[in-house]
C-alpha cells in the first residue's frame, strides 16, 4: 500500500475523525480531573494516573477505529463489512452526520471553555491591578471608642472598623483604603481633607462606637462626608442592636453607603453581601478580640489569639472566617521567626491545621485566603511547594478580597515565588499588595525580602528598618541585623541582634545564627562558639527548624562540608521550612553548585 493509498484507507476507516474526537473528549476530561483534584485536594498521583491512561488510549483508540466500524448492525470488523450498498460507502451514509455533529459540538464546547477560563483569569487579574476608583475611594477611620472607662475594649471599635472596611470591599465599585493604612489616623487631630489627601480618598467615613449592657448591646455611630465638596455630610446614622445582631450592622451599613453614593451593585455583590460571617454575637466580639491580639505579633498575643479563637468555634463551628484565621494563626506558629512559634513537631502542628482547613474550605469555598493558608501549610509545613503555588495562584484568579486576614497572607504569595525562584512575580504581587493595603508592615518585609535576593542589600535595608520602626518585633528587628551583616555593617548588626536577643524571652534562631556570625567576622570566636553551642543545645532539645540556622552558621565559617550534614538533617526532620531562607540568604549560594545541595533542593520541590 503506498503512501497515498494508506492516508486515504486512515479517511475511510474514519481514523482520522476518531483521532479528532478523542482529542477533544480527553481534553476535556483532563480539565474537569484537574478541577475535581484541585477542589478535593486528591494526591498528586491520581492526576498523573488520569493524564498517563488517557495518553495510553489514544493508541488503542485509533486502531479500534482501524479494525472495526459501527453500522446500523451493530460493531463488526472492518474487513467483514459490505461497504457498498447501491455503489455508496455505507459508513459514509451511515453516520456521516451523527460524528460531524458530535465533533461539532465538542469543538464548540473547546473554545468557549477556553474563553470563559482566558476572561476569568483576566477578569480576576484586571480587578486587582485596576488603579482606584477615585469617585469612589473611601477611608474608614478607627471608630472612637466611648467606653473611654476601659481601654481593653479598644479592640471592638477597631475590629468593627475592619468588619465594614471588609465588607465595603466586596462593592468592586468601591475603592477602599486598607485598616492598616487608616489606623495610623487613631485619635488624629487632623483635618478631613488633609487626612483625604494623603489617604487619595475621595470619601470619610468616621464614628464611634460603644458596648452597654454589660456587654449584651452595641451602638455604632457613623458619618459619611465627601470631602472633595467641603466635607458635605451626604449620610449619617445610628444602630443600636442586641450583640447577636452585630454582626448585621457592616451589611445594613454597606448598603446604605452603597446606596448614597448611587452605587449598583451586581447580584452576586449583593449575595455575598447579605451573608452573615456568624449570628452569634459572642463569637464575632471574641472573633474581634483574636484577631487584635493576633497582630501583636508577640508571643503572648498568638496564645492568646489561638486560645480565642478556639473559643470562637466551639461557640459557633460554622464560623469560616475563625477556621480561615486559626489555621492561618497555627500554621504561623511553625515559623521560627516568630516570637510565639511552638516547639511542635510538624506533623503534630498539621493535626491542628489540617482540620481548620478542611472546614473552612467546606465552609466557604469562594475564599481567597483559606487557599493561601492552604498554599503556606503545604509550602512550608509539608514541603510541597509546587502544589503551593497552584493553590497560591488560584486564590489570586478567585480573588475574593479582602478577607481576613487580608493581605497579612500575601506574604504567603511573596514567599511561595521567592521559594521558588519565580522573583518577578514576587515583586509583582507586592504591588499588587501595596495597592490593597499600603499600611501593611508584612508588605515592607516581603519587599525587602525581594530585594535581598535580587542583591539590592542597601535598598532592602530601608524597608526592614521601616517595618521594625512600625512593628518593633523581633522577626522585623532580627532581619533587620541580618541586612547589616550582609552589608558588612559587622557592628551595627552586632549592637542591633544583641539588642533584640536580650528583649526577647527565647530568641529567634536567626538572630542566634547572625549574632554567631557576627561576632566570627569580628575575631570574637570565644562568643562566635557560645551562640552556635545555644543552637546546638536547642536542637537537641528537639526545638524544630535549628538545623537550618547551624549550617547558615557552618557556610559562615567555610566548612561546607558541616553546613550540608545539617541541612540533610534538616531534611529528614522534615523541616520546610528551610524552603524559602536557602534561596534568599545569600550565604547559601556557595552551595548551589553542590551535588549535595542540589538534591536537597530538588527534594523540596525547586526543579
Amino acid at each position: 500500500m503506498n503512501k497515498n493509498n494508506f492516508l486515504d484507507e486512515l479517511k475511510r476507516r474514519n481514523v482520522y475523525k476518531v483521532a479528532i474526537a478523542y482529542g477533544i473528549t480527553a481534553w476535556l476530561l483532563a480539565q474537569v480531573a484537574s478541577l475535581a483534584a484541585h477542589t478535593f485536594e486528591a494526591p498528586s498521583w491520581i492526576m498523573k494516573m488520569i493524564i498517563i491512561a488517557l495518553i495510553i488510549g489514544f493508541p488503542i483508540a485509533l486502531l479500534l477505529a482501524w479494525a472495526y466500524e459501527m453500522t446500523p448492525e451493530g460493531i463488526i470488523k472492518t474487513d467483514d463489512l459490505d461497504t457498498e450498498v447501491n455503489g455508496e460507502d455505507k459508513r459514509i451514509i451511515t453516520r456521516p452526520r451523527i460524528n460531524n455533529l458530535v465533533i461539532g459540538i465538542l469543538l464548540i464546547i473547546v473554545v468557549g471553555q477556553f474563553i470563559y477560563s482566558r476572561s476569568f483569569v483576566t477578569e480576576a487579574s484586571e480587578s486587582i491591578e485596576v488603579m482606584p476608583n477615585q469617585d469612589h475611594s473611601i477611608a474608614v477611620l478607627p471608630l472612637l471608642n466611648l467606653n473611654s472607662n476601659d481601654e481593653n475594649l479598644e479592640y471592638f471599635s477597631d475590629g468593627v472598623t475592619q468588619e465594614i472596611i471588609d465588607e465595603l470591599s466586596q462593592i468592586r465599585a468601591l475603592t477602599m483604603i486598607a485598616f492598616t493604612t487608616t489606623i495610623r489616623y487613631k485619635k488624629t487631630d487632623k483635618l478631613n481633607k488633609d487626612i483625604a489627601g494623603e489617604l487619595n480618598a475621595k470619601y470619610l467615613i468616621s464614628g464611634t462606637s460603644r458596648i452597654f449592657n454589660d456587654g449584651d448591646s452595641v451602638r455604632i455611630s457613623l458619618e459619611l462626608i465627601d470631602t472633595k465638596d467641603n466635607d458635605k455630610r451626604i449620610w449619617s446614622d445610628t444602630y443600636n442592636e442586641v450583640m447577636d445582631d452585630a454582626p448585621n450592622i457592616q451589611i445594613k451599613i454597606a448598603r446604605q453607603v452603597a446606596k448614597s453614593l448611587d452605587v449598583e451593585m451586581t447580584t452576586a455583590e449583593k449575595s455575598k453581601i447579605d451573608e452573615v460571617n456568624t449570628t452569634s454575637g459572642e463569637a464575632y466580639r471574641l472573633f474581634l478580640l483574636a484577631r487584635s491580639e493576633f497582630f501583636k505579633l508577640s508571643k503572648e498575643g498568638f496564645r492568646r489569639s489561638i486560645e480565642t479563637l478556639e473559643k470562637v468555634i466551639e461557640i459557633d463551628p460554622d464560623y469560616a472566617q475563625a477556621h480561615t484565621f486559626l489555621a492561618w494563626a497555627y500554621s504561623l506558629t511553625s515559623n521560627p521567626w516568630f516570637d510565639g512559634h511552638i516547639n511542635k513537631p510538624i506533623k503534630e502542628l498539621n493535626e491542628y491545621v489540617n482540620p481548620l482547613i478542611e472546614r473552612s474550605l467546606f465552609l466557604d469555598p469562594s475564599n481567597s485566603d483559606i487557599f493561601l493558608v492552604r498554599g503556606h501549610q503545604k509550602a512550608f509545613m509539608d514541603g510541597a511547594l509546587r502544589d503551593a503555588k497552584k493553590d497560591v495562584d488560584f486564590a489570586l484568579d478567585l480573588n475574593s478580597w479582602p478577607m481576613v486576614p487580608t493581605t497579612y497572607c500575601m506574604c504567603i504569595v511573596v514567599s511561595t515565588y521567592v521559594a521558588l525562584d519565580d522573583i518577578e512575580p514576587a515583586a509583582d504581587m507586592i504591588e499588587m499588595a501595596r495597592k490593597l493595603d499600603p499600611g501593611s508592615v508584612f508588605i515592607e518585609w516581603d519587599a525587602a525580602n525581594v530585594l535581598m535576593k535580587k542583591g539590592k542589600y542597601q535598598e532592602a535595608q530601608l524597608l526592614y528598618s521601616n517595618a521594625a520602626v512600625t512593628a518593633p518585633v523581633s522577626m522585623f528587628k532580627t532581619f533587620l541585623g541580618w541586612n547589616l551583616y550582609h552589608t558588612g555593617q559587622y557592628e551595627k548588626s552586632k549592637e542591633q541582634l544583641l539588642k533584640t536577643y536580650r528583649e526577647s524571652e527565647l530568641p529567634i534562631t536567626l538572630n542566634v545564627a547572625y549574632l554567631s556570625n557576627t561576632y566570627f567576622q569580628l575575631g570574637d570566636v570565644k562568643n562566635a562558639d557560645k551562640y552556635l553551642q545555644e543552637l546546638i543545645t536547642r536542637d537537641a532539645s528537639g526545638e524544630h527548624h535549628v538545623n537550618l540556622y547551624i549550617a547558615a552558621v557552618y557556610l559562615a565559617r567555610g566548612d561546607k562540608d558541616k553546613a550540608l550534614d545539617y541541612l540533610e538533617k534538616a531534611l529528614d526532620q522534615k523541616n520546610w521550612g528551610m524552603a524559602l531562607f536557602v534561596n534568599l540568604d545569600p550565604l547559601f549560594k556557595q552551595l548551589y553548585d553542590e551535588p549535595r545541595f542540589v538534591k536537597i533542593r530538588r527534594t523540596i520541590q525547586y526543579y
